[in-house]
């Protein structure tokens, strides 16, 4: 099958399942309630490459009580950033055996205050470590990952000198970086399906003000 095919197939499939377009609806209605929140909460605080902050549709949406974020090293999820009015914490505990795993990190945080001298060991860990993962059976399906942060990294520079595809930002929510999910399956890539809220997560990139996509 070739590309106008699957174009053809995409474009038939979201034309017969519509419940997407209310949810994308929705998407929007709850990113522009919650935007100030959002904006407010994320100034309280620094980004230290390599470790990237992420946030999800959910987490937007949910975001007027408080800020979550997805702490990404090499596109992974190594932790988890909990900010209210009131504390800035941070946790590992459900990245804990992927990050000993993958990173030979042992550095467990159990909600604790982003300020505190263990959180700078954990920043300071992935920030001098080799740019590397442990290789395993597991966790094969992470490299695709890191590709994407890589070139999401690289479409972040702001001087156009230092990149080697200039006039593209990525499209971040308050300088978070964001995955719309999207309602089509693809991951045997032969094959498409209606996922509804569980397809493939798209990265939208702009270019001289025109909105262009990556998956």
């Amino acid at each position: 099958m070739n590309i106008a095919d699957k174009i053809k197939e995409t474009q038939d499939l979201l034309s017969t399942n519509s419940e997407w377009k209310d949810r994308y609806k929705v998407y929007a209605e709850n990113l522009i309630a919650n935007i100030d929140v959002i904006k407010s909460n994320r100034n309280r605080f620094n980004e230290f490459p390599p470790l990237y902050f992420y946030i999800s549709t959910t987490n937007a949406k949910n975001a007027k009580t408080k800020l979550l974020l997805d702490i990404r090293y090499r596109g992974q999820s190594v932790a988890t950033l909990k900010a209210n009015q009131n504390d800035i914490n941070i946790s590992t505990k459900k990245q804990d055996d992927k990050n000993l795993r993958d990173f030979n990190c042992d550095i467990k945080l159990n909600d604790i205050s982003w300020r505190e001298k263990q959180v700078r060991e954990f920043r300071k860990f992935f920030k001098y470590r080799d740019n590397s993962r442990n290789y395993n059976d597991k966790n094969k399906k992470n490299e695709e990952h890191n590709v994407e942060s890589l070139l999401l990294s690289e479409f972040s520079k702001k001087k156009s000198n230092s990149k080697q595809i200039k006039g593209i930002q990525p499209v971040k929510i308050c300088g978070n970086r964001f995955g719309m999910p999207t309602p089509i399956g693809a991951s045997h890539h032969n094959k498409l399906i209606y996922a509804n809220q569980y397809g493939a997560e798209l990265i939208f990139l702009q270019e001289q003000g025109k909105v262009v996509l990556h998956i």
